[in-house]
């Protein structure tokens, strides 16, 4: 978001009274171009400019261009002409739009300024020819042929402007300044016939071939702070803005404008630097949805709202919505296109749904932490999943007998299950689903007139993403049933992080291999039949109060492990040893135990016989 605004108009007059302060000569004149605007074309408040300049060679020129979209050619080739600033309304509202060459600017021009403008179409968009000190800032070219063609000029400074898919962004054949452009898409982002000044503070993302050698060491991008390849564009190629993740935000070069207290001036591309368009306002927070969609099947509406800006300039509100998740923070349009509101909610109509998905192709593998009334599950994610049902049942169930009982949808892969008895067995399951769903986002805008074109209007940050599923869930298998018992995570009395239960109190940790040990045993031996799950149900009972007991008299620690130890060794014995194993093992103490008794026996007759 562009901040201090008022701070920013500030410098601005003062750069313009500092033109007709007393001791200066030179006197400004605004002459305005558009529908209602003093000139019709650019061109023809030029010829005024050249005419007026004549007859007073103390004036100086800003051609004020208002929002809209200006076709034909633009001429400046007056040799005494000397100072002259053409001004769009907004780098995203002020569009070029012509063939052959653009603007041409040649003939010994001195002091020239473009700003704030995004050109579209032609096979030179700027061509600068014999002219000198020329300024080109807070401009996007997109999609011509050659943006800026420098001939012979000297003491060009190129600032602040965006590059996107040009065949060259700039072509040169003398030594130009580079400082803050933003160069992504294009066959060759600059191409040099000579040698210049390392260009710095630029970012080159996706050229064909970038023309030069990038340093990280002039801070250009990418580099080792600022790997990211993608610039983040907000919805290219009709909205170049920069989302708030955006490697170019805060990495250009604030040298530039010492006087602005501005922090966006440092960011890198047509919507940084001191003469960016100004957006003071943040992106809406949707409510939510209004209603849940009319129908599973189309057409259906869904209904969307969200909180109205404060912000006086805000006119209106962009909608985008799209049929699948996207990756990171971006979000593409959907194929219906953006819809424009001056309200602050939205109905929309959907002829036609996304199509159903396939089901999740692996059944997930659940793991189960107990806690007080409560079991934490977690599962890995399942490729193809959008969310998942949980299902849970105090009785043993499958995946052709699944509980009523089941807990709200999440998308997330854990989930922390609440209200539970202590004691209890509990048996759960989790199913992976897939759903088709339409995804929303919303921006403020401030010139609804023509926010009908995306990306055509100054546009705060897209809205965090909200999701309506539609049509039928696909299912995905069941994943096994897990079983488990909630147990007290904060022991009786109140001893705090200390675990519970008494041979967690002896071996000092839950998960000690001891304990779980015990755990295992207890769920196969104990629990299988009803004088096992007595002998539980009563050390549920007691046994926090031991363990209590235990935690305030540490020195029978070492004595409590010592009576476990034999139950302990029963209990691995009992869970990990396989069956033939274990029969092995007890024929083979069965052997030792005999040989060991007549050893004993032989010796006790042959004392006898010697006495």
């Amino acid at each position: 978001m562009k901040a201090a605004w008022w701070k920013r108009l500030l410098w601005a007059g003062s750069l313009v009274a500092a033109m007709v302060s007393p001791g200066v000569a030179a006197t400004t004149q605004t002459l305005t171009v558009g529908a209602t605007g003093d000139y019709p074309t650019i061109q023809t408040a030029i010829q005024h400019a050249i005419s007026a300049y004549a007859a007073d060679n103390s004036l100086s020129f800003i051609i004020s261009v208002q929002p809209g979209t200006y076709t034909g050619t633009v001429t400046l080739n007056n040799t005494n002409l000397n100072g002259i600033s053409i001004v769009g309304a907004g780098t995203a509202n002020t569009f070029i739009n012509g063939s052959g060459t653009v603007f041409n600017i040649s003939g010994g021009m001195k002091n020239v300024s473009i700003r704030k403008f995004t050109f579209t179409g032609g096979s030179v968009a700027i061509s600068l020819n014999g002219s000198q000190a020329t300024n080109i800032q807070n401009c996007i070219f997109k999609q011509v042929g050659t943006a800026i063609q420098n001939t012979g000029s000297s003491s060009t400074a190129v600032v602040n402007n965006t590059f996107y898919n040009n065949s060259i962004g700039i072509a040169t054949n003398s030594d130009l300044t580079i400082i803050n452009d933003l160069f992504d898409l294009n066959s060759r982002a600059i191409d040099s016939q000579v040698s210049i000044t390392q260009p710095t503070y630029n970012a080159f993302y996706g050229n064909g071939s970038n023309g030069i050698t990038v340093t990280t060491s002039d801070h250009n991008l990418p580099n080792t702070d600022h790997p990211q390849l993608d610039p983040l564009f907000a919805n290219p190629p009709d909205n170049l803005h920069l989302q708030s993740g955006s490697p170019c935000r805060g990495t250009g070069n604030v040298a530039q404008y010492p006087n602005s207290f501005d922090p966006t001036t440092s960011d890198i591309g047509a919507y940084g630097g001191l003469f960016s368009d100004i957006v003071t306002y943040g992106p809406p927070v949707v409510t939510g949805l209004a209603s849940s969609i009319t129908s599973k099947t189309a057409p259906g509406t869904v209904s969307l709202g969200w909180n109205a800006s404060t912000d006086s300039q805000v006119t209106g509100y962009r909608v985008y919505y799209r049929d699948s998740a996207g990756a990171g923070i971006q979000a593409a349009e959907g194929a219906s296109g953006a819809v424009v509101l001056t309200t602050n909610n939205a109905s929309l109509t959907f002829n036609t749904y996304p199509p159903a998905p396939s089901a999740p192709a692996n059944p997930p593998v659940v793991t189960i932490t107990p806690g007080d009334r409560v079991l934490n599950l977690s599962w890995p994610a399942v490729p193809g999943a959008t969310d998942y049902q949980i299902y849970y049942s105090t009785t043993s169930f499958d995946s052709t007998s699944l509980p009523a009982a089941t807990l709200p949808l999440t998308t997330a892969t854990s989930y922390q299950i609440t209200g539970l008895t202590n004691g209890t067995r509990y048996y759960v399951a989790v199913q992976p689903r897939a759903q088709a769903a339409l995804y929303f986002r919303v921006t403020a805008v401030i010139d609804r007139t023509v926010a009908s074109n995306p990306g055509s209007a100054n546009e705060s940050d897209l809205s965090a993403e909200i999701r309506q599923i539609v049509g039928d869930p696909v299912l995905g298998a069941v994943s096994s049933v897990a079983r488990e018992f909630p147990e007290q995570s904060s022991p009786f009395p109140d001893v705090k992080s200390q675990g519970c239960f008494i041979a967690t109190a002896a071996y000092g940790f839950y998960s000690a291999p001891q304990v779980q040990a015990l755990r295992q045993f207890r769920d196969r031996y104990l629990m299988t039949n009803a004088t096992g799950r007595a002998f539980v149900a009563w050390y549920y009972k007691h046994g926090p109060k031991g363990a209590a007991y235990l935690r305030a008299h540490p020195w029978l620690k070492g004595p409590v492990r010592a009576i476990l130890f034999p139950f302990v060794i029963l209990a691995l014995f009992m869970v990990y040893i396989p069956p033939l194993m274990k029969i092995a093992m007890i024929m083979t103490a069965g052997v030792v135990a005999d040989h060991a008794y007549r050893e004993e026996r032989r010796k006790r007759i042959a004392r006898r016989t010697t006495a």
